[in-house]
């Protein structure tokens, strides 16, 4: 499923109840402990076993459902998406994409444009200090689609879409990670300065440096050293 980042950026806030059954689901599915085609327990169950009413259940899956990570099927049942793509993978491909939209945001952004990056990068700053992961995640999927925006390639552009649903839920789970978020941030600090510096290989080298740091927290996390 392809959407764009503005379908994200128009929906509404999440009730704050529902933020860490949403959490706790993704992480479950993240890990391996809920499989594709896996068929959730019945919501009275479940809501049991989390220890939330069935209203703020509700509010969570429907919220992993827009996400692309359960699908709901009346009178069924609620199941784990089949053909989820590896957090690892998603990285290995954005790494690829995301070094030529920085190099060629770089190199054809206007001032005015590129300083969109920069006004991003102001507002994320207060997200780092309140430590609010999720309006972060948010603000950091739309720095990255504002890039290949930026890049002038609608190639580049399209395949940030394709990226879309996956990337969002990549970057709730990585910026929970200890330290992802303030690192996060000083990344997009370097690769929007570079942009706007009109500095085409220090953008795509931060980027990469970013990603990579991004495919290493990943690799902790998997491995049993996140928390």
């Amino acid at each position: 499923m392809s959407l764009s980042f503005d379908k994200f950026s128009k929906r509404a806030k999440l009730p704050r109840a529902s933020k860490p059954v949403i959490n706790k689901i993704t992480s479950m599915i993240q890990n391996g402990d809920l499989k594709p085609g896996d068929r959730l327990p019945p919501q009275d169950v479940l809501a049991d076993h989390l220890g939330v009413s069935r209203t703020t259940l509700r509010e969570a899956l429907k919220e992993l459902s827009f996400r692309g990570l359960i699908v709901c099927k009346h009178g069924i049942g609620t199941f784990v998406s089949s053909g989820l793509v590896s957090d690892l993978e998603v990285v290995e491909a954005r790494k690829y994409v995301e070094k030529g939209t920085s190099y060629h945001a770089a190199r054809l952004a206007n001032t005015s444009n590129a300083k969109k990056l920069l006004k991003l990068v102001n507002t994320m700053e207060k997200y780092v200090v309140t430590h609010e992961i999720e309006e972060f995640s948010l603000k950091d999927f739309e720095f990255h689609n504002l890039i290949a925006k930026l890049s002038e390639n609608r190639v580049f552009q399209k395949i940030m879409q394709t990226f879309s649903d996956l990337l969002l839920t990549q970057q709730i789970l990585v910026q929970r990670l200890p330290g992802a978020i303030e690192r996060a941030h000083s990344y997009h600090r370097l690769i929007a300065e570079a942009i706007i510096n009109k500095n085409p290989e220090m953008a795509s080298k931060n980027m990469e440096e970013h990603l990579e740091d991004v495919h290493k927290a990943l690799l902790k996390y998997y491995q049993g050293g996140g928390s």
